[in-house]
């Protein structure tokens, strides 16, 4: 987010991401549009997921309906992200 709203590229590597990424975007979105976070997601090549809700703004975590993008995220975190806590690989390392 801070690239988008500062107008300036921020200095991520793609090769020091060692966990997946989830790209979550708003089709309704006119700051942070689906354009900008596809392209942000295939930086990230196969680590990273792409999901748009339609008809979602900005604030799409706290937009009615709000359950439908906390259970999507929820559940890509368990098959993403949680699976794989107890093999000790560190997912977070940048």
């Amino acid at each position: 987010m801070y690239e988008i709203v500062t107008h300036q590229q921020a200095d991520i590597r793609a090769e020091n991401i060692k966990g997946k990424i989830l790209c979550v975007a708003g089709s309704k979105d006119n700051g942070c549009t689906p354009k900008i976070v596809q392209k942000i997601a295939a930086k990230y090549g196969e680590k990273s997921t792409y999901k748009e809700f339609v008809n979602r703004g900005h604030e799409i975590v706290i937009e009615d309906n709000w359950e439908e993008v906390a259970g999507y995220i929820d559940h890509w975190l368990k098959a993403n992200v949680l699976q794989n806590e107890t093999s000790g690989s560190n997912l977070y390392a940048a």
